[in-house]
C-alpha cells in the first residue's frame, strides 16, 4: 500500500470518528430540549473534580428515588455550595442540570 494511500484511509477514518462525534452530541441536544424539566427528590452521593485549573469539570451524582444514579456537569459554585449527602429536590432537563434545592 502506498504512502498516500494510508494517509488519505486515515484521513477518512478522522473524518467519520469526528463526524460520529458530532452527531452524538447534536443528539444530546436535541434530546434535551425536548425533555420536560423533571424535579425529582434526591440525595447527593458523590462530588469529584475531573481536570485541572481553567480546565476544571465539576460533576455531582445524585441517588433519584434510591433506584437511579445520574451525574451531571454543574458550575463551581453550585459544587462548592453543596455536600455529599444532601437531600434535596433536583431539577434537571434530560441530562442538563438547573438546580438542586435543600430547601
Amino acid at each position: 500500500m502506498s504512502l498516500s494511500r494510508a494517509i488519505l484511509i486515515a484521513i477518512v477514518i478522522i473524518i467519520a470518528i469526528l463526524a460520529t462525534v458530532f452527531l452524538a452530541k447534536i443528539v444530546e441536544i436535541v434530546s434535551n430540549a425536548t425533555s420536560p424539566i423533571e424535579r425529582v427528590p434526591a440525595t447527593l452521593a458523590k462530588k469529584r473534580e475531573s481536570g485541572s485549573g481553567d480546565d476544571t469539570t465539576y460533576l455531582i451524582t445524585f441517588d433519584v428515588d434510591d433506584d437511579e444514579i445520574v451525574t451531571f456537569t454543574v458550575p463551581e459554585d453550585v459544587y462548592h455550595s453543596v455536600s455529599e449527602g444532601a437531600r434535596g429536590t433536583l431539577e434537571h432537563k434530560g441530562t442538563r442540570f438547573i438546580s438542586f434545592d435543600t430547601a
